[in-house]
C-alpha cells in the first residue's frame, strides 16, 4: 500500500480550474470562436459562466449536444463540407435558441447550451423540428444526441453537471 505522501490527488474540478485560470489572467481568452460569423463561447467561457450562475443560486439547464456520425459527413464528404456542415448546426442553433440561452462549443462536434426557461421538454422539441427542417445543404443531417442536467436537482457543480449530462446523452445515443 502507498504511503499518503505517495497518494495521487484527485483531478481538479472544473470550479478549482476556473478559478486558477482566472488568477492568471485568462478570463480575457474565454471569449468568442467564430463558426459561421457567429460568435460562439467557448469551454473556458462555459466554466466562468456556470459558477457564476452557481455562485448566485440560478436555475439553470445545461445542455450536451453531439453532432451523430460526424466523423462520417469528413470522411464522405470531405473536411470543407464538415466546416459547412458545423456552421449550418451553429448558426440554426443560435436562431434557434434566441438571445437569452447561451451556446458553447467544447470540442469538435460537441456543443452546449445553457437554458434558463422551465419548459426543457418543449424547448428540445422546438430545436429538433428547427434542425431537422433547416438542413439545407445537399449532406444529410444525420442528428445530434442531447443529454441535459438541471440545477440544483441533478448535480450542484459543473463537473457534476457535465458528467450527469453527458451519460443521458451517451444513454440515448445506443
Amino acid at each position: 500500500s502507498p504511503s499518503t505522501s505517495q497518494k495521487r490527488k484527485p483531478a481538479p474540478t472544473a470550479a478549482w480550474k476556473t478559478k486558477r485560470l482566472f488568477r492568471q489572467g485568462w478570463k480575457n481568452r474565454c471569449s468568442m470562436e467564430h463558426i459561421s460569423n457567429q460568435p460562439l463561447k467557448n469551454r473556458l467561457a462555459l466554466f466562468f459562466d456556470c459558477d457564476k450562475l452557481i455562485a448566485n443560486k440560478e436555475p439553470f439547464t445545461l445542455i450536451f449536444m453531439d453532432l451523430d456520425n460526424f466523423k462520417q459527413v469528413n470522411d464522405t464528404y470531405g473536411h470543407t463540407v464538415g466546416d459547412d456542415y458545423l456552421q449550418l448546426f451553429t448558426r440554426v442553433t443560435l436562431e434557434t435558441i434566441g438571445g437569452r440561452e447561451e451556446f458553447y462549443r467544447m470540442s469538435g462536434d460537441e456543443f452546449i447550451c445553457i437554458y434558463h426557461g422551465s419548459k426543457i421538454k418543449h424547448f428540445l422539441e422546438t430545436f429538433n423540428e428547427k434542425i431537422s427542417s433547416s438542413f439545407d445543404m445537399g449532406v444529410p443531417f444525420l442528428g445530434v444526441s442531447i443529454g441535459y442536467a438541471r440545477y440544483p436537482e441533478d448535480a450542484d457543480s459543473l463537473d457534476g453537471f457535465i458528467k450527469k449530462a453527458d451519460h443521458v446523452m451517451y444513454e440515448v445515443k445506443r
